[in-house]
Formats: C-alpha cells, sequence, structure tokens
C-alpha cells in the first residue's frame, strides 16, 4: 500500500516522466490488489448439489460433477496430505490441452485424477474427504462401495 501511495504521489507532484512512471506503477499496484482479491475472495473447493468446483491451483480440474468421481480417498505424497479424487476414465471434464497433461504427469507420482492440498483446505483432509463423500451419497441417493 505504500507504493501505490508513492505511485500516486509521483503522480500529484512530477511531471514528464516522472508521471508516466507514477502511472505506470499505479496501476499495476491497483491490477495486483485487484487479483489478490479475486483470487483469495473465492472458495477454493466448492461443493455442490451435482459435483464440486475445484479451485485448488492453477491445474485445479473446475466443475466435476459426482456421476464421473469412482473413489474419494486421503493420499500423502512428499510429506503433504492430498485428498485424492479417483474418476470413471470413461469420463473426460472437457478441460484444456495443458491441464490434461499435468494431470497425466503428475499421476506418475500421486494417485488419482484431482488433488486437493490439505492446506488449502479449512479442515484436515481426511475430514474434508469425508464430507466429498456424504455429499456424492446424498445426491445419488445411496453409498456406493469405496475400493
Amino acid at each position: 500500500m505504500i507504493l501505490l501511495a508513492t505511485s500516486i504521489y509521483l503522480v500529484a507532484k512530477s511531471s514528464g516522466s516522472t508521471r508516466l512512471f507514477g502511472v505506470l506503477s499505479a496501476a499495476i499496484w491497483v491490477v495486483g490488489l485487484i487479483a489478490v482479491w479475486r483470487v483469495t475472495s473465492r472458495h477454493v473447493v466448492e461443493l455442490r448439489t451435482d459435483g464440486f468446483v475445484d479451485r485448488s491451483s492453477l491445474a485445479g480440474a473446475g466443475f466435476v460433477p459426482w456421476s464421473a468421481t469412482r473413489r474419494i480417498a486421503v493420499e500423502s505424497y512428499a510429506g503433504q496430505r492430498l485428498v485424492a479424487v479417483h474418476l470413471d476414465p470413461t469420463v473426460s471434464l472437457g478441460e484444456s490441452r495443458w491441464r490434461s497433461r499435468y494431470r497425466g504427469l503428475s499421476r506418475r507420482f500421486v494417485p488419482g485424477e484431482v488433488w486437493i492440498s490439505e492446506a488449502v483446505l479449512p479442515i484436515d483432509a481426511a475430514r474434508f474427504a469425508e464430507l466429498m463423500r456424504a455429499a456424492r451419497a446424498q445426491t445419488e441417493g445411496a453409498t456406493r462401495n469405496e475400493v
């Protein structure tokens, strides 16, 4: 915020190239603050009646319908606990090519197709996985056997 105030001061008190620098730096700071606000003001994972929305990373899956999920488990990788959602292999999420390539590469190290880090969740991974299973079962009307 101090840097933004400095940029505004340069715009108000300077002329020429210094003023242009102040305008550009103020614009960069405003865009940056808006981007941070948009990222932090949204829920990372949203459970809905028809599925869930994963925004936990740049490679987040986006919307995943419950009908596409096969298994929800807690896995560990490099000392970090993850909620791993295994998907039905016949279902396509309609995602971009770079996301599907990233997911294919990551599948070599961590089981599952959608991973949600415990670090971004408000509760521990095991409890969140249980919430996801309950939401899926409630939508289906009956629980499925987890393998």
